[in-house]
C-alpha cells in the first residue's frame, strides 16, 4: 500500500522537480516508509533520472524530461530496499509505480520463474513488471489483488494504468494544457499546482439529491476536471491518444448451487490466507456482524494468536454491539480491542478527516472508523483485514431480501412466496401483513426510476435551493440498466457497482492510509465475487435468511448467535443522538454561518426548520443534517483553503 503521483507533459515541457515533490509530499501519510522519484525523456533513449528525493533531480528534471513518477511506499513485503520505487525491469525499459497488493504474488513468481524471469526482490512489485514483460497489459487478468499502478514502456513508447477489479485502490487523473497527471488521492493532483480547486457542481447536486451511500457512483469527482479511473479498466496512452479498455466484469449467467457452501467456505479460507500474506503484524475489524466475525474465525485459525482485533463500540446500546462481538472473539482466542468515540473529540478532528477524506462523505459512521485507526496504527498493526463486500456480493441488505421476495411474488410459486415471507416476518418479530407491504412498496420501486425515486425525497428536491435546483435537473447517477431477469441479482449488482460499495471502499481507503495501515478485503477476491454472481438466487435467501451461503460454510466456526443473527445494525454511529447533545452547537453554528448560507446550494428556510424538527425528536434527519454540515465544512478544508496550507493541520 502506497501513494503514487505523476505527470506527463504530452507538449514536451520539461517536468518541474518541485512540483513532483510538492505531489508526493501530500501523500506522505500512504507511505511514510521510503520514498522515490524518476524523470524520464519519453521521445529519445535518454536514460531516466532516478532520486531519492525530488530535489536531487535538479535542473536535469528541466531537460526534455517531459515524464515524471513520484512514490511514497508503505514497507509490507520484503522491507528492504530492494522493494524501492519507482522500479524499473533490468535494461530500464519498464519503469512502475504502484499502489496495492497482488496476493497471488508468490504463484505467479513461481510461473515467471519457471518461464526464465530472474528476480532481484521478493516484491509483488517486480512480480508485476515481470508479468508485463511476459504478457503485456493483459497481465492484470491474472492478479489477484487490489491495485492501481501506472508504468511506462518505452519500446512501445506508451503509458499504462491500471486499477483492480473492484475498484479497491483509488486512482485519480486529470486532463490540462496539454499535461495528463494522476496521483492516488485527489489533493496529489491539486498540489502539482496546475489545476485550481473548483466544486463540480453536478457532483454536489448529486450529492444533496442522493444522499447515504452515494459517492464515487461515476467517474466525476467533487472537484472539476479532476476524474477517477474506472475499476476494472485499463488506461493505456500512445501518440497522444488515450484509450480505456475494460479487462473484467460481474459474470452474467447463472449455475447450480450444488456443493456451494463448501465451495464458498474453501475459497473464503483461501482468500483470508492470500491476504494474510504480510511481513508485518496483521489485525482484522470485529464489529459483531456475520462478515468480520467470519474473517476473524478464519485468520485467528490460520495464525492463531498472533491475529489481533478491534471493535467499534459504543455506551448508547442502540448502537453497540459487544454482546456479539465478545463471543466471536472468544471463542476465535484473539485480543480484541474496544474503541469508543466520543462525540466531544469530533470537532477537533474533522478537518483532518475532511482532508484525508478528500471529498464529503454522507454520514459519521466513518468517524468511528478513523478512531478504530488510530487504535490499529497505536497497537503497531500494519495490514488490517475487513469484512467489506459481504452484504454487497451475498444479499446482506434489507433491500436484497424484498427484491428476492418481491422475485417469488412474480414467480408464479404461491407456496414459496408465502412460506419465505412468513420466515422473513417472523425472524424480524413482525406481523406478517406488515412484511408483505415492504413487499408491495419495493416492487413499486422497480417500476420508477431510480433517479425519479431518490430524488424525490423530501431529503433531497426539497432542500435545494430554488436557484439552483433548475440548473441541475438531471444527475450523473443514470438510472441502472436492468442487466439480470433476477430481481435480487440485479439489486445485488446495483449494490456492488453503484452504491454503497464503492462508497464504503472510498472512506474504507481513506481513513486506514490515514494513519498508515493497509486495509484488505477478503470478500472482495474475484474468484469468491464471480462465485456469489453466478449462484442461484435460492442459494442467498432460505428460511427467511439472508446469505445463506455464508452461514452455511461457517456452522461450526462462528457462535451460533452470532451465525444466525437475522438483525443488522451495521456501520451505525450515534449521530441521531449526538446532533440533539454534544454536537448541536457546532452543527448549528454551520448551518447559521454566513459561508453556509453564501453557498446557495440549499434552501436555509427549510434546512433551519429540519434542524430543529430533529432536535426535538419528532423526526430523524441524521443523514441530510450531517450531508448539509459535512459540504460546507470540506468547501472551507479543500476550496477557500490551498490544500498545500491544510496540511499541516491534517498532520498534526
Amino acid at each position: 500500500m502506497c501513494g503514487i503521483a505523476g505527470v506527463w507533459h504530452l507538449d514536451g515541457r520539461g517536468v518541474s522537480a518541485e512540483m513532483l515533490g510538492r505531489m508526493a509530499d501530500v501523500l506522505r501519510h500512504r507511505g511514510p516508509d521510503d520514498r522515490g522519484f524518476v524523470v524520464i525523456d519519453p521521445t529519445s533513449a535518454a536514460t531516466p533520472i532516478p532520486a531519492n528525493d525530488a530535489a536531487q533531480l535538479g535542473f536535469q528534471s528541466q531537460r526534455g524530461y517531459s515524464l515524471g513518477f513520484a512514490h511514497q511506499r508503505l514497507s509490507i513485503l520484503d522491507l528492504s530496499n530492494a522493494g524501492h520505487q519507482p522500479m524499473s525491469n533490468d535494461d530500464g525499459s519498464v519503469w512502475l509505480v504502484y499502489n496495492g497488493e497482488i496476493y497471488n504474488y508468490i504463484e505467479l513468481r513461481e510461473e515467471l520463474s519457471a518461464a526464465g524471469f530472474r528476480f532481484r526482490s521478493g516484491t509483488d512489485t517486480e512480480v508485476i513488471l515481470r508479468a508485463y514483460e511476459a504478457w503485456g497489459p493483459e497481465c492484470v487478468k491474472r492478479f489477484n489483488g487490489m491495485w492501481a499502478f501506472v508504468l511506462w514502456d518505452a519500446r512501445e513508447k506508451r503509458l499504462v494504468a491500471s486499477r483492480d477489479r473492484l475498484g479497491v485502490k483509488p486512482l485519480y487523473t486529470a486532463w490540462l494544457c496539454g499535461s495528463f497527471l494522476f496521483a492516488s488521492e485527489i489533493k496529489g493532483i491539486l498540489a502539482s499546482g496546475l489545476i485550481e480547486a473548483r466544486a463540480n457542481d453536478r457532483t454536489v447536486a448529486t450529492y444533496l439529491r442522493h444522499g447515504f451511500g452515494y459517492l464515487d457512483t461515476t467517474d466525476e469527482t467533487f472537484f472539476e476536471g479532476i476524474e477517477q479511473l474506472p475499476p476494472a479498466t485499463l488506461l493505456i496512452i500512445k501518440n497522444g491518444q488515450a484509450k480505456i479498455e475494460r479487462y473484467w466484469d460481474l459474470p452474467q449467467h447463472e449455475e447450480t448451487d450444488e456443493g456451494l457452501a463448501s465451495r464458498f467456505g474453501e475459497l473464503l479460507q483461501d482468500s483470508v490466507r492470500l491476504r494474510l500474506r504480510s511481513d508485518v503484524q496483521v489485525g482484522g475489524a470485529l464489529s459483531g456482524g456475520l462478515d468480520s466475525s467470519s474473517i476473524t474465525a478464519l485468520a485467528a485459525r490460520l495464525l492463531g494468536g498472533r491475529y489481533e482485533t478491534f471493535s467499534v463500540c459504543y455506551d448508547d446500546p442502540r448502537y453497540d454491539e459487544r454482546e456479539w462481538i465478545r463471543p466471536v472473539a472468544a471463542q476465535a482466542g484473539v485480543a480484541n480491542h474496544e474503541v469508543f468515540p466520543r462525540a466531544e473529540q469530533l470537532p477537533q478532528s474533522i478537518e483532518r478527516l475532511l482532508w484525508h477524506q478528500d471529498e464529503p462523505f454522507p454520514d459519521l459512521n466513518i468517524y468511528g472508523q478513523w478512531c478504530m485507526y488510530g487504535a490499529v496504527r497505536d497497537r503497531g498493526v500494519k495490514v488490517f483485514l475487513n469484512g467489506h463486500g459481504g452484504d454487497e456480493l451475498l444479499g446482506g441488505y434489507a433491500d436484497h431480501q424484498l427484491a428476492f421476495l418481491t422475485g417469488l411474488a412474480l414467480s408464479a410459486r404461491p407456496g414459496r412466496f408465502m412460506s419465505e415471507l412468513q420466515a422473513y416476518a417472523r425472524l424480524r418479530n413482525i406481523p406478517w401483513r406488515s412484511a408483505f407491504g415492504q413487499v408491495v412498496r419495493r416492487f413499486a420501486a422497480t417500476v420508477i426510476p431510480r433517479s425519479v425515486r431518490r430524488a424525490g425525497r423530501p431529503a433531497a428536491n426539497d432542500y435545494l435551493d430554488p436557484c439552483f435546483a433548475p440548473l441541475h435537473p438531471s444527475s450523473p447517477v443514470a438510472d441502472a440498466p436492468h442487466r439480470f431477469k433476477s430481481a435480487l441479482r440485479q439489486a445485488r449488482w446495483e449494490s456492488v457497482s453503484i452504491a454503497p460499495l464503492p462508497a464504503w471502499l472510498h472512506l474504507e481507503d481513506r481513513n486506514s492510509m490515514a494513519f498508515s495501515v493497509e486495509s484488505r478485503t477478503p470478500f472482495l477476491d474475484y474468484r469468491l465475487v464471480e462465485l456469489a454472481f453466478t449462484a442461484p438466487d435460492h442459494a442467498h435467501m432460505r428460511n427467511g435468511y439472508s446469505k445463506s451461503v455464508l452461514r452455511e460454510s461457517m456452522r461450526g466456526l462462528l457462535p451460533e448467535t452470532v451465525r444466525l443473527r437475522a438483525d443488522k445494525k451495521g456501520f451505525q454511529s450515534a449521530g441521531e443522538a449526538w446532533f440533539r447533545s454534544d454536537l448541536r452547537t457546532m452543527v448549528g453554528d454551520v448551518l447559521t454561518s454566513a459561508s453556509f448560507r453564501g453557498r446557495g446550494y440549499l434552501d436555509q428556510v427549510r434546512v433551519m426548520e429540519t434542524f430543529e424538527a430533529h432536535n426535538k425528536g419528532s423526526m430523524n434527519a441524521r443523514f441530510s443534517i450531517w450531508s448539509w454540515v459535512c459540504l460546507e465544512l470540506w468547501f472551507r478544508t479543500m476550496i477557500d483553503r490551498p490544500v498545500l496550507e491544510t496540511a499541516g493541520a491534517a498532520h498534526a
